[in-house]
């Protein structure tokens, strides 16, 4: 079985089904995360970016958030996701295997973070 969906399938936030409008309009906050989902989202991407998250950042801010909460808005660019899956598979040395791990792919593929 692909571990991608098809192209154009819509991607839900898994927690907090306005995050993605929240991240689109700038208005979502961290302080809704637990903080130990923030901890655990931070070191995820301080793994992956090698550097800490620059909340100043919007796309640094929506990785951390993609990872602590969950999710993802608007339509599937499987472009995207076959790339950041190649990434993922690189850092972590397997494939996404649970809704935790997915999101890490997710803010990868759509936070536009960099290293």
């Amino acid at each position: 079985t692909s571990l991608l969906l098809r192209e154009g399938e819509n991607i839900m936030a898994t927690d907090t089904p306005s995050l993605s409008v929240q991240l689109i309009k700038g208005t979502s906050t961290l302080a809704t995360s637990s903080a130990a989902s923030l901890t655990a989202a931070e070191k995820e991407f301080k793994r992956i970016y090698l550097r800490k998250p620059d909340y100043k950042k919007f796309s640094d801010k929506a990785a951390v958030e993609i990872m602590a909460r969950g999710l993802a808005g608007g339509k599937r660019n499987l472009a995207s996701e076959r790339a950041a899956l190649k990434t993922y598979v690189h850092i972590y040395k397997s494939k996404p295997s649970s809704s935790k791990t997915w999101n890490i792919l997710k803010a990868i593929a759509y936070s536009g973070a960099k290293r």
